[in-house]
């Protein structure tokens, strides 16, 4: 075990992340826009690693590892699901910048409904994916916690959403897109990382991993022993739940 080590990392990181939120909070307390969206102006080097953080935190590159082990090619629709919302913020969405709309409940009430009370119920409804998300992202790292101390998940998932959300309503988004460069550093380093080493277990060779994967259970490489309309479904809930994350929006 690393017990003592991950714990002073532990630390090390949630005190990087609150305090470089309180150096944000001054800029970001401005004004609602600069909170929201840093004010329209934020560099495109800062969407780009918030972008992939938000992608590639430890609850997706967990949880889709996790999925993927259990299901299979199958899962590979939500995945794609989730890259093609990002090509659709890029290409349809993006035209909308120009307008600094500060969340979507706003764009649609400006665009479509022109109505509080409606305004209000989208916001509410936005919020809902906002929690399962921050949950996710404590649970994976709850998860590695666990595996690497010994000691109980649910502590670090507690203390890891409290700060998450501590950091949030500090900086704003321009705290949340600093923190996300380092990040989204971080993360493709370790990605290729694991990749190479994941790979590796099978000589870098999609034909081994087929004929392993084959071998212990052939429906898991085939999209045949799935309904169509369930790959549909999976790739429908991945668009849309990338498509209902604020900060994407921002």
């Amino acid at each position: 075990m690393f017990r003592t080590p991950v714990l002073i990392l532990c630390f090390i990181y949630f005190a990087f992340l609150i305090g470089v939120s309180a150096y944000s909070s001054k800029q970001a307390g401005k004004s609602f826009t600069a909170f929201a969206i840093g004010g329209g102006a934020l560099p495109v080097i800062y969407v780009i690693f918030t972008s992939i953080a938000a992608q590639f935190g430890s609850g997706n590159f967990i949880g889709h590892g996790d999925a993927g082990y259990i299901k299979g090619l199958s899962w590979l629709p939500f995945v794609i699901g989730e890259q093609f919302a990002l090509a659709i913020f890029a290409f349809l969405f993006a035209t909308f910048h120009k307008y600094n709309y500060n969340t979507l409940s706003e764009f649609c009430d400006r665009r479509i409904t022109r109505d509080n009370v409606t305004r209000a119920i989208i916001g509410v409804l936005i919020a809902l994916p906002c929690l399962a998300w921050v949950g996710g992202q404590a649970m994976g790292l709850g998860f590695l916690f666990n595996q690497l101390t010994g000691i109980n998940s649910d502590v670090i998932v507690v203390l890891a959403g409290a700060v998450f959300i501590i950091y949030g309503a500090l900086g704003g988004i321009l705290g949340i897109a600093r923190v996300d460069l380092v990040q989204g550093i971080l993360i493709i380093f370790l990605g290729i990382f694991f990749y190479i080493n994941a790979f590796d277990l099978v000589n870098f060779n999609l034909g081994t991993l087929q004929e392993r994967i084959v071998a212990i259970n052939p429906d898991m490489w085939s999209f045949s022993s799935v309904a169509p309309v369930a790959l549909f479904s999976a790739f429908i809930t991945g668009t849309f739940g990338t498509l209902s994350f604020q900060p994407f929006w921002q």
